[in-house]
């Protein structure tokens, strides 16, 4: 229990490290959204090959349907993430991901034919004041216009993908015999490899791409270098940290409990950041940041509730 306690901590400390480091890269100048995303993707895989050379775990071969599923659906969770943080600032946008537990629980309900409990519709509640309090500015506004802004919007739909994600994650961590460890290099390096021919697609197209801007620099992204390394970096450590999480507690739902103060930790980190250091990542200032401490709050009391409640 120590342990999963621990590893879940770890990886919460790390996402927000690799949060703030999106919100830095896509705020460099060339550099938009979705090829940042990318970016950082192929970064963590090149770390995550390396690895795999080094110690070579064993692929099971049986798990390649789930391996393709988590792929799929967490890249288009990352991209999401990487509009959310281009239109929002991360300490808004980032708590609002813990929401994921909710699509897990239901989801999980839903696979053992189970009806969804009392805990999932409080905590579904609770969300929502939550995510009143994540929304807010400077300026307290309950406007629908104010409260479900794009940014904020993708990142609920990030949340559902991370959270369907996290089931085919749980089997394939199964089908590996619990090494949390190797899936999650496994998963981050095909990611990463997936990543590299849609980005070199993004850089000879250029301008936008459906109506999205696909603004790719090479020479601003190695400018910005120490920022993909920490955040491809920090990407690693959170999904195997994570994934050990899960293999240690033999299912996600503690794991993920003690993962979701990772929405408390990008508040607070940023907060440091712009308040006691004047760093312009952010345009939040005091109001605005206990506001979101306290949505933050709200939302591992609603997953709490989810999965406490029956």
């Amino acid at each position: 229990m120590l342990f999963l306690v621990i590893f879940a901590l770890l990886a919460a400390l790390s996402n927000s490290i690799s949060s703030i480091a999106n919100k830095l890269l896509v705020r460099a100048d060339g550099v938009a959204a979705l090829p940042a995303g990318l970016l950082l993707q192929v970064v963590g895989g090149a770390f995550t090959l390396l690895a795999l050379l080094v110690f070579r775990p064993v692929f099971v071969w049986g798990a390649w349907g789930y391996v393709l599923a988590v792929v799929v659906i967490s890249l288009a969770g990352f991209v999401l993430i990487s509009y959310a943080f281009a239109r929002e600032d991360a300490s808004a946008a980032g708590p609002i991901l813990g929401m994921k537990v909710l699509v897990t629980a239901v989801a999980e309900s839903a696979l053992q034919g189970h009806g969804v409990g009392l805990g999932v519709w409080l905590g579904a509640v609770v969300s929502v004041l939550a995510l009143a309090f994540i929304s807010q500015g400077d300026k307290w506004s309950l406007h629908p216009r104010d409260m479900m802004r794009p940014g904020l919007l993708m990142m609920l739909l990030a949340a559902v993908c991370f959270g369907i994600s996290d089931i085919c994650v749980k089997q394939t961590i199964i089908f590996f015999g619990g090494a949390g460890w190797a899936v999650s290099l496994y998963l981050i390096t095909i990611t990463g490899m997936v990543c590299v021919p849609l980005l070199v697609l993004l850089a000879r197209r250029g301008g936008n791409f459906c109506g999205i801007s696909c603004a790719f620099d090479l020479r601003n992204a190695w400018r910005n270098i120490g920022v993909l390394c920490l955040g491809g970096t920090t990407n690693v450590l959170t999904q195997a940290f994570l994934f050990t999480a899960f293999a240690i507690g033999g299912q996600v739902t503690l794991a993920n409990i003690i993962y979701n103060s990772r929405g408390l930790m990008v508040v607070l980190l940023l907060a440091i950041m712009v308040l006691g250091h004047g760093h312009n990542v952010e345009e939040a200032r005091g109001r605005a940041y206990l506001y979101r401490i306290i949505g933050a709050l709200l939302t591992i009391g609603a997953v709490v509730l989810a999965l406490t409640v029956k």
